[in-house]
């Protein structure tokens, strides 16, 4: 992963600090529920959870000949209110 600030710096080294998450189930594929891809899922940190999905972005995108440069999350939402 290319880092571009320091924040992203803290939150590579925050990720590798932290003990890997282990798990695994054996199912019939025609079982699968998507129960364990939720558990593991929740088991993460927010942090890390953004981490891995940003990850997954970057590596499509490179696929797709974009430059890491021009990556950057959708600026859409201006407002945010709690209820």
């Amino acid at each position: 992963m290319i880092l571009n600030s320091k924040i992203e710096l803290i939150i590579e080294m925050e990720f590798m600090l932290k003990p890997k998450l282990k798990m695994s189930r054996l199912i019939k594929r025609d079982k699968d529920d998507r129960s364990f891809d939720l558990e593991f899922w929740q088991k993460l940190s927010t942090t890390v959870r953004f981490n891995s999905t940003w990850e997954m972005v970057v590596n499509y995108e490179l696929s797709k000949g974009k430059k890491y440069a021009e990556l950057r999350l959708d600026r859409s939402v201006t407002n945010l209110k709690q209820k």
